[in-house]
């Protein structure tokens, strides 16, 4: 915690920064912190930059960690938002996921959430599991609904090779099969919230009007973050750096006053292009071409891809909106695969 603290204060010597408009304290699993821990770590981050008025800061909770005591703490170190790691609220899910948590966990700890008094969270969902059903992933948004969050995050489960998940023959062929529900039921996710009032502002993410992650938009925009913490990655417009994943040697670097760096890279301005083609159409206020072909793309750009453009438009996978090009919520299921269609 020391050293995280140490980092910041380096970190923002000799640069000028504005005041502090989002922290996001996460991923990995902060709440395991004591309350304490999260008491010091605010206060030295407060010292290091002066926060915004309306500052969003958030932090990554596992239901197990979610406390009355502890939330109490978190409302009154200055979090006002929480990110949820609930899944699913039915326990075989849970199970197979191998989650710490249980259903009744669950139910015990939102009712604290609520009972101190917090009224900002989001609740974050998994689907496309093994043997999962449209009505059991239709049960897990109305549960989540059920206790008011402002935002909701879906992530569609991906197998890597070196998990249990992925080592599994049986799971992988299930997983395989489901891709089709899969593609269900994010289409009934879409369609149903937006149908109760909810903004599907991003592929995976839902908020009510002005819940939206702060932190998230701002990265999706292009702003500049840093990170701090052992492999925490950071970006300044022109380099992208990242952190050492090894404590010990984090540690020993900070105490010789090196930088405590993994690697560092200056973005070409074709990489650039890309990421800003990537994130502007992962968000469902798409690309503008306007700025696209103004600030990045060659002056034939167009030309060379019009036809693909329309034919993809035929197709359903997006809608041409003035200057915009908006992926569709079908075309939001596959909006990697266009982006490396239409990159430099």
């Amino acid at each position: 915690m020391e050293a995280v603290l140490l980092e910041t204060r380096r970190r923002v010597q000799g640069i000028t920064i504005n005041d502090l408009e989002s922290l996001y304290i996460g991923g990995g699993t902060p709440s395991v912190l004591s309350s304490t821990e999260i008491i010091f770590l605010m206060q030295g981050i407060r010292q290091s930059w002066p926060h915004s008025r309306d500052c969003q800061i958030s932090i990554e909770c596992n239901p197990e960690d979610v406390k009355s005591d502890y939330l109490g703490t978190l409302l009154n170190s200055g979090v006002n938002r929480l990110s949820i790691g609930v899944q699913s609220f039915q326990q075989e899910f849970l199970q197979s996921l191998g989650r710490n948590h249980t259903v009744e966990h669950l139910h015990q700890n939102l009712i604290a959430l609520r009972d101190v008094g917090w009224t900002n969270f989001n609740v974050d969902l998994m689907f496309g599991l093994p043997n999962q059903t449209l009505e059991q992933f239709q049960f897990d948004v109305k549960k989540a609904l059920e206790w008011d969050p402002t935002h909701l995050s879906f992530y569609a489960l991906e197998l890597a090779e070196q998990t249990p998940y992925g080592k599994s023959e049986r799971i992988r062929k299930s997983w395989q099969e489901a891709q089709e529900i899969t593609t269900d039921m994010y289409l009934w996710a879409t369609d149903f919230l937006e149908n109760n009032g909810w903004e599907h502002y991003e592929v995976s993410n839902f908020a009510k009007p002005n819940y939206q992650g702060r932190m998230n938009q701002m990265v999706w925009n292009g702003s500049g973050y840093l990170g701090v913490g052992v492999g925490a990655h950071s970006y300044d417009g022109q380099s992208r750096w990242g952190n050492l994943r090894s404590l010990h040697r984090y540690l020993q670097l900070l105490e010789e006053n090196c930088w405590p760096t993994a690697f560092s890279e200056t973005l070409t301005d074709n990489e650039k292009a890309n990421e800003f083609l990537m994130l502007q159409l992962r968000q469902t206020k798409g690309l503008s071409l306007k700025k696209w072909e103004g600030k990045f793309a060659p002056k034939n750009w167009m030309d060379t891809h019009f036809d693909l453009l329309r034919a993809w438009q035929k197709e359903g996978l997006l809608n041409w909106m003035g200057d915009r090009i908006v992926l569709t919520k079908r075309g939001l299921l596959v909006a990697d695969a266009l982006t490396a269609e239409l990159s430099l």
